[in-house]
């Protein structure tokens, strides 16, 4: 145990001198470089390619939202058949049946926000369009009128 805490110590005091050591550097010159000639410099412009096959975030929050509905379609179908196995188990037992009727709540809401949440988008969108092709000036006539 002594050994390692020995190593331990000695690593952590002995590597920042080699860490923060400087080069020597160049030596000086004795005479001084040619001249290059003059040339007009590089073009620094470059482009990021879109990787996406969406021109817009309207066009990507679509695909998205389309994938997740497939996706989640599916789940909401196996859930209420779980609360409808849930309903069926319960036999009258006054707390399962509870239970059942609020997972069935649950299930039904999730649904709810999920569809939901597409109306929501395709207002944002349909609003976002109106204002882009109007400019800032309703906007401004609001506040300043």
């Amino acid at each position: 145990m002594k050994a390692l805490l020995f190593t331990l110590l000695f690593v952590a005091f002995f590597t920042p001198l080699t860490l923060f050591a400087q080069d020597a550097g160049q030596p000086p010159m004795t005479t001084p470089p040619a001249q290059a000639p003059i040339t007009t410099p590089p073009d620094t412009s470059f482009s990021i390619e879109n990787p996406l096959k969406f021109d817009t975030v309207d066009q990507l929050i679509t695909a998205i939202m389309g994938i997740v509905i497939q996706i989640m379609i599916p789940v909401i179908t196996v859930m209420i058949i779980y609360t409808g196995f849930l309903f069926v188990t319960a036999r009258g037992d006054v707390a399962k049946i509870t239970t059942a009727k609020q997972a069935f709540l649950y299930v039904i809401i999730g649904a709810a926000i999920m569809l939901g949440a597409f109306v929501i988008k395709t207002a944002i969108t349909g609003t976002v369009e109106q204002l882009k092709g109007q400019g800032l000036l309703p906007i401004i006539n609001y506040f300043y009128a």
